[in-house]
């Protein structure tokens, strides 16, 4: 009876020795940080999930780049706060631009913790990307060294039940392992290009159907809220493209005279 490795394992064995090359881990690792590290979900989720689909990224390591991120989010949330809160400090001018760029600019930059994870997002990233990138560099020299040099273990991974016992228990191997160093990368999915621009049509027009409805909804509860009385807007106008709002025809109950 085999003990079955636990699947993130298995795919980070997986990626280890099969085809996936360096530079497409370390974007993967990188771009899963970066989602899992900015809190809830915004327009730079929105752009990062196109960039996914554009680029030639390994989707299995991205989420469970993600999966982890996320958790170091929750984890660091006091890290992020203060993170957010100098940068907020220091680079305003930044934000403002930021929120300048279509489907960014709705990303909510007065949260510390957004800012700080869009900060420590990346960093974090590269760091993990770039320790694994070259951890699987080393192991993959080392795998071809023990092939080229081994007669005993090519005779034992030549045998069937071998072969198949690791499918089983690891997953795919490259057939050419010094193919792994040769191979021309392509970071640009040629497919992803037109699925990349669909995505964010989908997400501009999904938004701009719920600015009149849910979001002016939710604005007249949030000043409702905050007056102690009841606050109408007649109009909330919300620019997907440049991250713009404008307001019209509110009515403000004065909460000391109903």
């Amino acid at each position: 009876m085999f003990i079955p490795i636990p699947k993130p394992i298995r795919k980070i064995l997986t990626i280890m020795r099969g085809g996936v090359s360096p530079v497409i881990i370390f974007i993967s690792v990188m771009l899963g940080f970066t989602f899992g590290l900015i809190p809830g979900f915004s327009g730079l989720h929105a752009v990062l999930i196109a960039i996914v689909f554009l680029l030639n990224v390994h989707i299995g390591l991205f989420l469970l780049s993600a999966v982890f991120g996320k958790g170091l989010c929750f984890a660091a949330a006091p890290v992020l706060y203060h993170i957010g809160m100098a940068v907020q400090g220091n680079l305003s001018s930044l934000l403002k631009f930021l929120a300048s760029i279509p489907i960014i600019g709705i990303t909510d930059f007065s949260k510390y913790a957004v800012v700080g994870g869009l900060i420590a997002g990346p960093v974090v990233g590269v760091v993990a990307g770039l320790l694994l990138a070259r951890s699987v560099i080393g192991f993959r020299r080392t795998l071809l060294k023990v092939e080229e040099n081994s007669e005993k273990f090519k005779l034992w991974y030549s045998k069937t039940w071998v072969r198949i016992l690791d499918r089983i228990l690891i997953g795919k191997r490259t057939k050419d392992t010094k193919a792994l160093f040769t191979v021309k990368t392509k970071i640009i999915r040629k497919a992803g290009v037109a699925f990349a621009v669909i995505l964010l049509v989908i997400f501009g027009v999904a938004t701009h159907f719920l600015k009149d409805t849910k979001i002016k909804e939710y604005a007249a509860v949030k000043l409702t809220q905050l007056n102690g009385a009841e606050v109408n807007l007649e109009s909330l106008k919300l620019s997907i493209l440049n991250g713009e709002a404008s307001v019209s025809g509110i009515q403000v109950t004065d909460a000391n005279n109903p």
